[in-house]
């Protein structure tokens, strides 16, 4: 009987040192995801920061989520003053922007090519060509809306 007790220990403990080295399989494999999530992360926002036309995303409540540096440049507006906030709050002349990314919202349709005319703060006026489109999440459902400005 001691034996049989042995025995049962001893599978037992074959059976806890496989379940944990599959324990540190997956978290290595977790370290390794969460590594691979920064770098892309961090390439992404390189991506953005350099791109050559304004780059913005909207949430549902049609306010700034991020906005790149070429945006922030485009409204003369820092783009950490853009978070949070509506377009038309960050420049009244942005206002026709809000209806843009309301019909993206509404139809789930991009909307290409739309001209846009800004009073800029120093006075003189821009023109731009902006496309707004929804950003869908992983299970097909729109979650933000992006727009990209082109001068």
């Amino acid at each position: 009987e001691l034996e049989q007790h042995f025995r049962e220990a001893q599978d037992l403990t074959r059976e806890l040192e496989l379940a944990n080295q599959e324990l540190l399989e997956t978290a290595e494999e977790a370290h390794q995801a969460r590594n691979s999530s920064r770098v892309a992360q961090a390439l992404l926002d390189e991506v953005l920061d350099r791109a050559p036309l304004g780059i913005a995303v909207v949430d549902r409540d049609l306010r700034f989520v991020r906005v790149n540096r070429a945006l922030a440049e485009i409204t003369r507006t820092p783009a950490e003053e853009h978070i949070g906030r509506r377009p038309s709050e960050v420049n009244a002349a942005l206002t026709s922007t809000e209806e843009h990314f309301r019909r993206v919202l509404d139809s789930g349709e991009s909307l290409v090519g739309v001209r846009i005319s800004m009073a800029l703060h120093n006075g003189e006026h821009s023109h731009f060509l902006s496309n707004y489109f929804p950003v869908r999440g992983p299970s097909g459902g729109r979650r933000r809306r992006r727009s990209s400005t082109c001068r």
